[in-house]
């Protein structure tokens, strides 16, 4: 973060929502079978731009200089346990029951998420993206994969979106499929920033000389 005493420009940080997730959904006692269930459960409307929510966090004067990134549970429905059922990650559309009256298309409605986060001070919006597409299977052709994520990045283009946090997801450790979607959206996305997250258990230090 920026923190020298001058007006702030967009500069490539962000505000995650992912752990605020958890402390939300702790506190408001939202409903779900695990504590991941739980976490999308805490993305809605009203939770992320209700006069009394949670999770903006930074400071107002500092708003200017960061994403607002909306990470996991934006684009699947209320529920969805990825212990038990993966397939519905990857849309990139806004759930209909947690973001209503967004508009028709998914492009209105990620530009209404966009234009929301906006109003709030935010420098753009940011999404946690699951490098899959819904419900793919063994017929999938690398070819079907293309057109998916063009299309997406095509979307998110014209709908202002700023930043993809690229996570998780069945094809997470898979070089060739990562560098698929880089191209798709420096072909039709070439403003959106782009982080492909390294995907691991937490890092609580090394136990033993041999572990370093």
């Amino acid at each position: 973060m920026n923190l020298l005493n001058k007006p702030f420009c967009e500069n490539g940080n962000y505000l995650c929502t992912w752990d605020l997730q958890e402390k939300i959904a702790t506190k408001l006692n939202i409903e779900g079978e695990n504590i991941p269930v739980k976490q999308r459960n805490a993305l809605t409307d009203s939770m992320l731009f209700g006069e009394n929510s949670l999770f903006h966090v930074v400071p107002k004067e500092y708003l200017g200089g960061i994403y607002f990134l909306i990470d996991d549970g934006w684009d699947v429905p209320f529920g969805i346990n990825a212990n038990k059922l993966k397939a519905p990650f990857g849309s990139l559309v806004l759930d209909s029951e947690k973001f209503r009256g967004y508009g028709d298309t998914p492009t209105e409605r990620l530009k209404t998420l966009s234009q929301k986060v906006k109003a709030m001070g935010y420098c753009g919006l940011g999404l946690w993206i699951s490098p899959q597409i819904p419900f793919e299977d063994e017929n999938t052709t690398m070819e079907d994969h293309r057109k998916h994520w063009c299309e997406r990045a095509k979307w998110c283009n014209d709908a202002g979106v700023k930043y993809w946090k690229i996570d998780w997801g069945k094809h997470a450790f898979r070089r060739d499929y990562l560098e698929m979607m880089t191209e798709c959206i420096r072909e039709n996305a070439p403003d959106l920033l782009i982080e492909h997250a390294v995907v691991h258990t937490p890092f609580g230090g090394p136990k033993t000389p041999e572990d370093e």
